[in-house]
């Protein structure tokens, strides 16, 4: 009975876990397409189980992928906010993946504000950050700055 039971919990959280990899992925489909707002409500959705998984890269996409929604939207305090969250976790966790575009998307959300040094600052760590990684991004970053 116990094996039963140990496998009925095995297949619960391999279901949530590709539950909450199809959700970040419906909402990517939906960004390239140019919904936001459907994105939004998809992310919106699964945030609970997302949180829920307590992964902390998972989690940094979930906030990444709602700032980015929200900028392409107009909206720059909740795309400030979200980029802000998903920031925080990936330098609290030392996740590294993209985190040279998160900085960079910082420095475009501050450049429209009109926060001309705070998105200075955002440009220069993401220079830094790509020249210490080797990035091909690096250019993109010497364009924003200029």
């Amino acid at each position: 009975m116990k094996q039963i039971i140990k496998i009925i919990i095995l297949l619960i959280s391999v279901t949530a876990l590709y539950s909450t990899e199809e959700c970040i992925d419906q909402a990517q489909a939906k960004f390239k397409q140019g919904k936001y707002q459907e994105s939004i409500n998809i992310l919106n959705k699964c945030s609970t189980s997302i949180i829920g998984d307590k992964d902390p890269a998972t989690i940094s996409k979930l906030y990444y992928g709602l700032g980015m929604c929200y900028f392409r939207l107009g909206d720059l305090e909740n795309a400030l906010k979200y980029h802000l969250r998903s920031l925080d976790i990936k330098e609290k966790f030392d996740i590294t993946y993209r985190l040279n575009q998160n900085y960079n998307d910082l420095a475009n959300i501050y450049l429209n504000i009109g926060l001309y040094q705070k998105s200075i600052y955002y440009y220069n760590k993401a220079i830094r950050l790509n020249i210490d990684m080797n990035q091909e991004q690096l250019s993109y970053n010497y364009n924003n700055v200029a």
